[in-house]
């Protein structure tokens, strides 16, 4: 039983729900640049964006 929490937890260190993701901004007072809460959306839309650069980057790599 102490296995399982413990790789929940290390698990939880890479791979979260959106739901968590929000909760714990929500509990650290993370806000958008307009001080607004972050809300579902806005994280998919970070996310994509991220997703985005990484992929291009990648490519930059595997070239040289």
């Amino acid at each position: 039983m102490m296995f399982m929490r413990i790789l929940m937890d290390e698990l939880n260190n890479y791979f979260l729900p959106y739901c968590k993701i929000l909760d714990r901004f929500k509990r650290l007072n993370i806000k958008t640049k307009y001080g607004e809460e972050i809300t579902h959306k806005d994280l998919r839309k970070a996310v994509s964006v991220m997703l985005k650069k990484y992929q291009h980057v990648s490519r930059e790599v595997r070239k040289f």
